[in-house]
């Protein structure tokens, strides 16, 4: 039976904002933790609703903003952990990518990798064309090198194109800040950042490197994998570099983000010291941004390269039942484990221009286009099967010490997850934004984006904000669409999957009605969402796509749609006190969709020079684990979990800090499509860090 989260959520007492209430209470060098008042934060502006800064109330969509000294204050270190105090977001661990967070957004979740999500870092775009997402391939973005992050909830493919679908999060690195930062904690957790930053009359210089690594929490075992029932771990290891030079108008910079995680269930699988996910993705991006009266121009150019590479358990030692005989199993009848995985690099390069022309105070025009080519060499896979042999009798024996080899032969014919292969897609918008009166704006927008595998499509969107003394009301619509990944339209059989050349973008049309009201110390916005879904896109079981083997394929099945409510109020009690929180309820989501229906954050933070203390948390409401339980539909339950950071500063160049994630130590559990883990996954308990951050 369903419980009553409103009930307990508002039980609590929660407030909520829509805008960063405290967020700039530090200046970069020193630790003055309330240094500007409640009103002078609410004129913070944001770039990723227009091209233009414009403040967060009189944006044409739903923004939600943190800056760098909010996210300290909470203990936030990467976006997974942020997009838990988002409306509309839930993050759920999953075991599809090796124990990474997905989103789900206002409702939806596509996938396990949020390839309905786009993500930008200074403009350059991290989503994996091979996938769609980012949360897989790039996982665990760092935020210590991000001076604001910036989301809009709704679609943006009227301005950024493919992938801007439920919604889009901008990265805005941090380019003035020199310190060293030093923490331990649970799990043997290490960890060392370094941020330096110079400036030469007009050349200025930001350089940014970090390491952590943990051994992971130790998990009691859980899961039967054929007939094997054993503890766990998930251990972690990330690694972060970032160079940037700017001179007078060009600007470039280069980023590498490498990730390790190992042992933990991936895909139903596992394999104790032999299993792991290496992701290591590097940027290149350059522009220069001229600027003559009423006109600017920025041009740019990327070029990226991921690698992934995994390893995964098939069969262990001694499988339950006895799998002998099974054309998939050792051939010689060897006792030895199998493993299998895959091994691959994807490439893009984009080239763009974007341009405002200021025709009069009150008449912005906005314009522009890009130009990219999405590439991936062979995506074989890797194994310990001698695949020579296989080749050549049909037969799968191991290789010697444990050696992984390519590729795969079934009946003499080799098989890849994906052949070599690019597309190039084209892009242009345009955009009016047109401030009728002093109280009343209009925007209008369109992009056509031209891809040559799928065709063309068109994005529009539409937005009105009128204001009335404290009042800001926004009438919104916007349009999106996702291109189709890589692995949705050219991948071979693999792992129960198989592609679908013939799959259409996914769209959506998002109509939104929103009211802000704010004074002195207090502001909150309600707002009402309706997205309606065209080619949406699920699994459907197809019978012998390889003779003798079925497999889920990716469809388009129809329509379908999703309406909600997101609440947000900021409050300050006091010269000492801040409050930031939000709810959020769906009223309807599409069938058999794991996602909750409420969902709710807080964060409270308090300062008396020289201490600062936060405590914040978050809710998710019961989630559907299955259909097809023992009596029926199965639900994970519902849970709180709450964070506390306590930072002290020692001299105005030195801080301590301690961050406490999962207080309460709470045992809860998140959903896996996985036959065998219908009660979900395990997540980390109590974990502590300790450490100092000293100014240079």
């Amino acid at each position: 039976m369903k419980s009553s989260p409103l009930v307990r959520f508002l039980s609590f007492g929660l407030l909520g904002g829509s805008v960063p209430c405290w967020a700039q209470f530090a200046s970069s060098e020193h630790y003055d933790f309330f240094e500007l008042s409640l009103e002078e934060l609410m004129t913070i502006t944001v770039d990723v609703s227009t091209g233009t800064s414009r403040l967060v109330k009189n944006s044409p969509s739903s923004v939600s903003v943190y800056t760098k000294d909010e996210m300290q204050r909470m203990g936030v270190e990467t976006l997974d952990q942020l997009l838990n105090f988002v409306p509309g977001f839930q993050m759920s661990r999953t075991d599809a990518e090796g124990g990474v967070s997905v989103p789900s957004v206002r409702g939806r979740q596509s996938n396990t990798v949020g390839r309905e999500v786009l993500v930008l870092l200074d403009g350059a775009r991290l989503n994996d064309p091979i996938t769609g997402g980012v949360f897989s391939q790039d996982r665990q973005i760092t935020l210590e090198n991000i001076q604001q992050v910036e989301i809009i909830r709704g679609p943006g493919s009227a301005l950024y194109g493919a992938n801007a679908f439920s919604a889009v999060i901008n990265l805005i690195s941090d380019r003035d800040s020199s310190n060293i930062k030093l923490r331990a904690g649970s799990h043997n957790a290490q960890e060392a950042a370094l941020q330096w930053s110079h400036q030469w009359s007009d050349l200025s210089v930001s350089l940014f490197a970090q390491d952590y690594q943990d051994h992971g929490e130790h998990y009691p075992a859980f899961y039967d994998f054929q007939g094997q029932f054993e503890p766990t771990q998930d251990p972690i290891h990330r690694t972060d570099f970032y160079l940037q030079g700017r001179f007078k108008g060009f600007s470039a910079y280069y980023r590498l983000a490498k990730r390790t995680n190992e042992d933990f269930i991936s895909g139903g699988a596992q394999a104790i010291d032999h299993q792991r996910i290496k992701t290591d993705n590097e940027l290149l991006r350059v522009s220069y941004q001229h600027e003559v009266t009423d006109f600017k121009l920025l041009v740019h150019g990327e070029q990226s390269s991921s690698d992934y590479d995994t390893v995964l358990g098939l069969f262990p030692e001694n499988p339950v039942p006895d799998p002998t005989g099974s054309p998939l199993y050792w051939t010689n009848s060897s006792q030895q484990l199998m493993v299998g995985g895959n091994i691959r690099t994807v490439e893009h390069e984009r080239v763009g221009m974007d341009a405002s022309w200021q025709l009069h105070p009150d008449h912005l025009l906005s314009f522009g286009g890009s130009w990219m080519k999405e590439e991936n060499s062979l995506n074989p896979f890797q194994t310990n099967i001698d695949i020579d042999n296989l080749a050549a009798t049909g037969q799968l024996v191991p290789t010697d010490n444990f050696a992984l080899e390519r590729g795969f032969y079934i009946a003499g014919v080799r098989y890849d997850l994906l052949e070599p292969g690019d597309r190039i897609s084209k892009g242009l918008y345009l955009q009016d934004e047109w401030r009728v009166v002093e109280n009343l704006s209009l925007t209008a927008g369109l992009r056509h984006d031209k891809y040559d595998d799928f065709g063309s499509h068109n994005s529009y969107r539409g937005g009105m904000v009128y204001s009335l003394n404290r009042h800001t009301f926004k009438l919104l619509y916007g349009e999106a669409f996702r291109a189709p990944s890589f692995a949705e339209t050219r991948a071979g059989i693999a792992s129960g999957g198989i592609s679908n050349p013939d799959l259409k973008p996914e769209e959506v049309d998002t109509y939104e009605l929103s009211w802000h009201y704010q004074r002195d110390m207090v502001q909150s916005t309600l707002t009402l969402f309706h997205n309606h879904y065209e080619n949406l896109v699920k699994p459907v079981l197809v019978d012998d796509v390889v003779p003798g083997f079925t497999a889920f394929q990716p469809q388009n099945v129809g329509q379908d749609e999703v309406n909600g409510l997101e609440y947000e109020l900021d409050v300050a009690l006091s010269d000492h006190l801040l409050l930031r929180s939000g709810y959020t309820h769906i009223f309807k989501t599409i069938d058999s969709e794991p996602v909750s229906d409420n969902l709710g954050f807080f964060s409270a933070n308090y300062h008396r020079h020289p201490l600062n203390l936060n405590l914040s948390g978050y809710y998710h409401d019961e989630v559907l684990s299955t259909e097809n339980g023992p009596d029926g539909k199965t639900y994970l339950d519902d849970y709180w979990i709450f964070n506390a950071s306590m930072q002290a500063e020692v001299t105005p160049e030195v801080a301590l800090r301690m961050d406490i994630y999962n207080l309460g130590d709470v045992s809860y559990r998140t959903r896996s499509p996985q036959q065998g883990l219908e009660e979900g996954l395990p997540a980390r308990g109590r974990t502590a860090l300790v450490g100092v951050t000293v100014q240079l």
